[in-house]
């Protein structure tokens, strides 16, 4: 048997008992077909273009985990505005070439940089099996092909994460390359700069550190962030950058928008303006007016629905803007949930239906522990999930939610009996 007509055969089949096979296929070269059943298999959920497409050659696993997923990768083509110039793209951080794939399909050229030169013989491979035609392929450092690098209308950029000792970096300049000494030269060179970033980086330090930013993209997938992607360019860049909070759902797209205002602060947090919100003179409602006004009962016959905003919402830190967006009112300003009496339909995140408050009192305790199994989850609240659960004596699961956490004014410690809203 050959290797690729066991790749075909074994293509669904667990990796682990293939390898303890091996004596059995003596023909076969198994750390590769090994190795391409892997990426294969991942691929069949992240990238389900390139598993329907014969003759893909796939790079070892880290580089399949690193890679962007095909959604997100399509939400990066979505970016740029519609008359934007669209003959040239550079990707100076190539991998295994998703999003460049993605991207690249609507520019005429594409020149395609990795310093890995595996990925770059993957690319040379791959990219006319997906349809990009006469890609020039650079096995090099971006920092290396930017100066002789002709004027191109987009350049997408990747920098590594990690350094030598696979440790995650959480500042824009210790990720590999430097774009705090490569922004100003990259900018001159693109007429769009499209810069992926981890989701793990702050997104003040991001604003404050890149020049000439038009927009920036919280980006999560079925709820989970996957990264951050900055949009930048000389071109009448905007005093107030647009954030997009973007969740990427099966069959729709969860989108809040906001403006960022630089230097201002209200309370303890940065100020964020609404979208349709750009007259310089105009300002931001105060943070106390977007909380609950309890002159009502935090109870089921007054207060009917609890919102938990989604992953991408969180990070970007749009909680004003969803307030107003959806009229439903925060429960205090670090506790990042919301409530109404009626029902918000499409809210970017999940629904839950009130079902009763309690408190750590002797009396609600004994109620709760009636539940037998429940999820918890805690926000703003004095204790741990795992502590909550052990003074509540309750197992994990079911369809009760518990929602630990502190209500405004008066800082009231509650749990939130929920059931999920369908």
């Amino acid at each position: 048997m050959s290797t690729t007509d066991f790749i075909l055969q074994h293509l669904a089949d667990d990796t682990h008992q293939l390898a303890l096979q091996a004596s059995r296929y003596p023909d076969v070269d198994l750390p590769y077909a090994l190795c391409q059943i892997q990426g294969w298999q991942t691929a069949e959920h992240k990238l389900p273009t390139w598993a329907g497409t014969p003759g893909v050659i796939y790079p070892p696993r880290l580089s399949m985990e690193q890679c962007s997923s095909e959604p997100t990768a399509h939400y990066k083509a979505t970016i740029l505005p519609p008359d934007a110039p669209r003959h040239t793209m550079t990707d100076l951080t190539g991998g295994f070439g998703v999003d460049a794939t993605i991207l690249a399909r609507a520019y005429s050229h594409l020149t395609f940089v990795e310093t890995s030169p595996e990925l770059c013989q993957l690319a040379r491979h791959n990219l006319p099996l997906l349809g990009i035609h006469g890609a020039e392929t650079i096995n090099a450092r971006a920092e290396q092909v930017i100066t002789e690098l002709p004027h191109q209308n987009l350049i997408y950029i990747d920098p590594a994460r990690r350094d030598d000792y696979g440790r995650k970096m959480v500042q824009i300049q210790h990720c590999t390359p430097d774009l705090t000494i490569l922004q100003d030269l990259l900018l001159d060179k693109c007429d769009h700069l499209l810069v992926k970033l981890s989701p793990m980086l702050d997104i003040h330090h991001i604003l404050h550190t890149l020049h000439h930013i038009h927009s920036l993209h919280v980006v999560s997938l079925q709820g989970e962030c996957k990264e951050i992607v900055v949009h930048m360019s000389h071109d009448n860049p905007p005093a107030t950058p647009l954030i997009h909070a973007v969740n990427i759902k099966q069959k729709e797209l969860e989108v809040v928008k906001s403006r960022y205002r630089f230097g201002q602060e209200v309370g303890v947090k940065k100020e964020w303006r609404s979208v349709d919100d750009t007259s310089p003179e105009a300002t931001s409602v105060p943070l106390t007016s977007l909380y609950l006004p309890f002159n009502f009962p935090l109870t089921p016959s007054y207060v009917n629905y609890l919102y938990e905003p989604n992953a991408s919402i969180m990070k970007a830190q749009l909680f004003d803007e969803v307030a107003r967006q959806y009229c439903v009112h925060q429960l205090h300003p670090n506790s990042h949930l919301f409530i109404s009496k009626h029902h918000v339909d499409h809210f970017p995140g999940r629904t839950f239906v009130i079902q009763g408050v309690y408190t750590l009192s002797k009396q609600h305790i004994c109620t709760l522990r009636k539940l037998k199994r429940a999820n918890i989850s805690v926000r703003n609240f004095p204790m741990t999930t795992s502590q909550l659960r052990q003074r509540l004596l309750l197992a994990d699961g079911g369809d009760t939610y518990l929602m630990a956490t502190t209500i405004n004014p008066d800082e009231q410690k509650v749990i939130l009996c929920c059931t999920k809203c369908d």
